[in-house]
This record gives structure tokens, sequence and C-alpha cells, in this order.
């Protein structure tokens, strides 16, 4: 029998995998074991998210990130954010003891062939899959609103592209956003003494709140109830029912996915990001280029003005779609059901292309929020795993 192709060794793909390896489904998987983790994070970022939360998942649960603080000699507690450089090596351990037969070429082309599909990869193999999922993050999903379209990539970029920004050292430099993304990037553009201004179209930055504030009375734990992506009744059944969320309406879930658990810093980012300048309930509305500078035009309470800066970043986040899926074929991308560029899954994450899965946070449409964070891969890996056993 052909082996199911798993396209991306982040948290979703490795969890998955090691999953099928303990259930003797054949297998291969191909990617940079946390690519982006490693190339496109800020040196010095910390999660937002907490250790209930924040892992990779083999079926006994057997090594968890709290195991790996203890293997460590540390001491895991949520009052101590957990640093991303730590995440990334307790994922690169997972990948090491669970999916050691990991490939790591990247897939450059997939196409159908009869009942199955044929995939091409950087290392000139080529194979037959019967069955591929596809689960490789945000990072092909970059968004860069309209009005920033035509201006020179010399003078604007997205947050997706750094990890290290020594190269704005002592520049002057606009960050666009509100949410982690845009936060995380600034305080490590203010490290290297880079002239940071946050400008959002937000009334006020919504920072999560700290862990202890969850520890609320008897009634309060009734109106908030709390689970491990946060506190409220909608979070709950975000966090714990996402089969039941996908019994929704397509259009009820898409909005659910957009609206619920948006963009925030986490808690531990306030302090050190009270001191950079920002500019509250200011869009955008131009940007010119002006020599080696670029000025960006803005609208402010009503006032028009503008700032000249070295370079732009906009931390506007993702908007997944599959025609952006640039190793799969046009023809399958094109016959995908899909809401706005983001396929519609059934109950088992498959696509409606035959054999076809999307995991991770492109599936957000499907089973809600919880798809966007590594917390999500738990179930995922579960009902997929089973799935492909069968």
């Amino acid at each position: 029998m052909n082996p199911v192709v798993i396209v991306g060794a982040g948290p979703y793909g490795l969890s998955l995998a090691s999953h099928l390896r303990s259930l003797n489904v054949k297998y291969r998987i191909f990617g940079k074991p946390m690519k982006p983790w490693i190339a496109n994070m800020p040196p010095g970022m910390v999660l937002k998210s907490r250790f209930n939360a924040t892992g990779l998942y083999d079926p006994k649960h057997s090594f968890t990130l709290k195991n790996y603080y203890r293997e460590k000699g540390r001491v895991p507690s949520d009052m101590d954010p957990i640093e991303t450089e730590t995440f990334v090596d307790y994922a690169l351990q997972f990948q090491k003891r669970f999916v050691p037969d990991l490939c790591t070429d990247m897939v450059t082309h997939i196409e159908r062939d009869g009942s199955q599909y044929r995939v091409q990869t950087s290392g000139n193999e080529s194979l037959i899959a019967s069955a591929v999922v596809i689960a490789v993050g945000v990072y092909d999903f970059a968004y860069i609103p309209e009005q920033f379209n035509g201006v020179d990539k010399q003078f604007l970029t997205h947050s997706s592209q750094y990890g290290n920004v020594d190269q704005f050292r002592n520049k002057d430099v606009a960050v666009v956003g509100a949410g982690a993304s845009a936060i995380d990037l600034a305080i490590a553009l203010q490290n290297v003494n880079a002239r940071v201004t946050i400008v959002t179209r937000r009334d006020a930055i919504n920072f999560h709140f700290p862990p202890e504030t969850t520890f609320l009375g008897k009634l309060g734990q009734v109106r908030y109830p709390s689970s491990p992506l946060g506190a409220g009744w909608r979070i709950l059944f975000c966090a714990y029912a996402p089969s039941m969320l996908h019994r929704l309406p397509v259009a009820t879930k898409h909005k659910m996915a957009i609206m619920y658990l948006g963009p925030a810093p986490g808690w531990s980012t306030r302090e050190r990001a009270q001191n950079i300048e920002t500019f509250l309930t200011t869009k955008i509305a131009g940007v010119e280029t002006e020599g080696q500078r670029v000025r960006m035009v803005y609208e402010r309470a009503q006032e028009r003005a503008s700032k000249l800066v070295d370079h732009i970043i906009v931390a506007t986040g993702y908007r997944p779609d599959v025609n952006k899926l640039g190793f799969l074929d046009s023809s399958i991308a094109q016959s995908i059901d899909n809401i706005q560029g983001t396929p519609i899954l059934s109950s088992r994450f498959e696509t409606s292309s035959p054999g076809l899965y999307a995991i991770g946070p492109i599936a957000a449409s499907s089973f809600g929020p919880i798809m966007r964070f590594v917390y999500g891969a738990d179930f995922t890996s579960r009902v997929l795993g089973r799935h492909l056993s069968v």
C-alpha cells in the first residue's frame, strides 16, 4: 500500500506522524522541523499560551512540555512565560523521539494520479501517496492590506519574514498591527535600538490577562469557566467541542474562526511594550517613497498627518487560501470547495478532493479557532490518525 504523505513538520505534522507511527500506518513526512519557528520568530520572544495548551502530542501524552522541563531540571510554572527557543528545542526533541524518519526535503508539487496523488520533492523524489495531509501552518498565507499594494519591498515587508532584526538597528521603523506578532516584533526592534512606532486602528492594545486573574470565585467560575485557551463559555466551547462546532453552518463556523480568540499580545509583553511610541485609532491612508525612505500618511482623530520612516512592517496576520499553496497543482486547488479560499472540510479533515486533507490553521473555518493554536494538534491527531488507520 502506498504511504500517507504529510506536508509540513511543525506541531501538527509531527503530532500526526507520531500517531500514524504508533498505529503502524505507512507514512512519509516532509519538511524542515519547526522551520518557521526557528527562522521567523523574533529573538527573545515568549509564547502567550500556558503549559496545558502548549505542546506536541504523542498518542500516550508521554512527552509533554512539562515533562521536558522536568528532564531539564526546571520547574514548570504558568507565571514563567515559555521562551520560543525552549519550545523549539522541546519540539525538536519530540521529533527525534517520535518521528525519527522525517525527511527534510520540501514537497514541490502534488498532482492527481488516478484516485491517488503523485508527490514530487526538492530531493528529486517522486512517489505515489494514498492520501496527502497538508500541515503547512500559516506562513504561506501572509496577508498585506490593499493600501500597501505597489509599495516596493525595499520599504515594506510582512512580519512573517523576521527572525533576526539586526538590519534595522538605529533605523526608524513603523509596525502596523496590535496583535502578538506586532508587539513581539516591536519589542525585538526596540532591543536593537530601532526607533519604533506601533500603528493600529484599535483604540487599545488588548493584552492577555496574567494567569493569576483566572482564579475566580465560584460565581466567577460559573460565568467565566476556564479552558486551556482562556476563560468564558464561548472559548470553552471552542476548546473542548471542535466536533460539535463542525456541525454548525459553514458561514457560522467561518465567522467564529475570524471573530473568536483573535490576535492579542501575551500578558508578559505589556511592561516591555509600554515605552514604545503607539498611534491608536490610526488608519494608514497611503505610503509614498522619498529617496531612500518612505512617508507613511495616516489619519487620526479626523486629522491627516504623516511620518517619515526607513521601513514599514505590516503585522496584519494571515488569511489561509488553498490557491496560495504553490506546491498544489492548480487543477486540484481550483476543485476544492472553499469559503473565501479556506477549504471546507469533512468531520475527518478531508477536503472535497478525495484523499486530500488539511490540518492546522487552514482548518479553522471548519473546526474553530482552536486550530490556530498548537493545542488543536491533539484533537486533530487523534481524529485523523484513527481515520487514516482504517
